[in-house]
């Protein structure tokens, strides 16, 4: 219950009778976040793709928090219910509230990622 903007005022507008005026108050202006830190890896590829979709929200800072995005306890549900899908299906739900952003969440479980060897005999993620 954070809330998402804080305007400060000089004073509080009163109507005629002495209360609040709300239609005299300034709409708030919501905070942008200037510079987004694009998806870096496989596993932040991945988990980016399923917050994008679940949160409709495109280009997403690997930073940014989920619940701050406007995620909630159902929509973490569905992110962790596509996760096992797609990696493993030991993934507990506890994994986004302990790793809130796509950054923290890609460290949690890039060692799922599956590994494939490269012509040269190397391995990559």
């Amino acid at each position: 219950m954070i809330p998402s903007t804080i305007t400060v005022l000089d004073h509080i507008p009163l109507n005629a009778n002495g209360k609040t005026d709300h239609r005299a108050l300034p709409q708030p202006t919501p905070h942008t976040h200037t510079k987004t830190t694009p998806p870096n890896g496989p596993a932040e590829e991945l988990i980016a793709g399923i917050w994008t979709d679940v949160l409709n929200q495109p280009d997403l800072d690997i930073h940014a928090n989920f619940f701050a995005l406007g995620g909630h306890s159902l929509l973490a549900t569905r992110i962790v219910s596509r996760l096992r899908t797609t990696l493993s299906p030991d993934i507990p739900l506890a994994l986004i509230f302990d790793n809130p952003t796509i950054h923290t969440m890609a460290e949690a479980v890039g060692h799922l990622l599956p590994v494939s060897g490269t012509a040269d005999g190397r391995t990559s993620l």
